[in-house]
């Protein structure tokens, strides 16, 4: 992460500092990813099928990645969805329309704030326009700050899930079905952690006087041993 606006950060922390009960609200976070994997090509597995008896034919392996919007939130149920590689205001709001926001503003819900990093489709008149017609509060991260959003966590945990004993798929398909069930498989009480550390995230900012936190790498360990403890007792 660039080290270029402590001021900044720290600034913006204290604004939500001074919003009261950074711990009794329930924040809710979307972001994208891209998601790396090594897949048969289709010309290779036909090559593979019409030589099965020759020992030397060798699979050509081609690097493909899968674009993925994912939304988490406060006893929420995450959520992802497969996105084009270019993503504008448009495609923003239709996503958070189908998965994120739509169940909040349905329910009526006051309580849950959403927040976003400062990407250029999270900032578009667009979708600024839609929360105030959705009625739903939403906060726009500062700059240059992933340490400040909950979704890293969220998706190194999927990561290692995905990635844990395979590497090799045999098409794209199969890898985003590995994506989702590796969301599926993440605990709800690990969600509400991560969600409820941004409370935590903002004071330490302010405290540090704008360093960077390690939040990411430390809590992304942290996390998958939870994870994997907490699966394991209920199975």
């Amino acid at each position: 992460m660039r080290e270029k606006t402590p001021g900044q950060r720290v600034q913006w922390s204290k604004q939500q500092a001074l919003r009261g009960n950074m711990h009794n609200k329930k924040f809710c976070f979307d972001d994208e990813a891209v998601i790396y994997a090594n897949c048969l090509s289709d010309l290779s597995k036909r090559l593979i099928r019409k030589n099965v008896s020759n020992s030397c034919t060798k699979a050509k392996i081609q690097i493909v990645k899968v674009n993925v919007f994912g939304s988490i939130g406060f006893l929420l149920k995450p959520r992802i969805e497969m996105i084009p590689s270019i993503v504008n205001g448009e495609v923003q709001q239709g996503l958070l329309q189908r998965n994120f926001v739509s169940e909040l503003s349905a329910k009526g819900d006051k309580k849950h704030e959403f927040v976003s990093d400062d990407a250029p489709w999270h900032r578009a008149n667009s979708i600024s326009q839609w929360f105030a017609k959705s009625k739903v509060s939403w906060i726009s991260l500062t700059p240059y700050s992933p340490d400040l959003n909950p979704m890293e966590n969220f998706w190194g945990a999927v990561s290692q899930k995905v990635y844990k004993g395979v590497r090799n798929f045999d098409t794209e398909t199969q890898f985003g079905e590995v994506i989702k069930k590796a969301v599926e498989s993440l605990v709800q009480s690990y969600i509400n952690r991560i969600c409820e550390s941004i409370a935590d995230r903002i004071f330490k900012v302010i405290e540090s006087r704008g360093v960077t936190l390690n939040y990411c790498p430390m809590a992304i360990q942290q996390s998958a041993d939870v994870i994997e403890n907490e699966n394991e007792s209920n199975e």
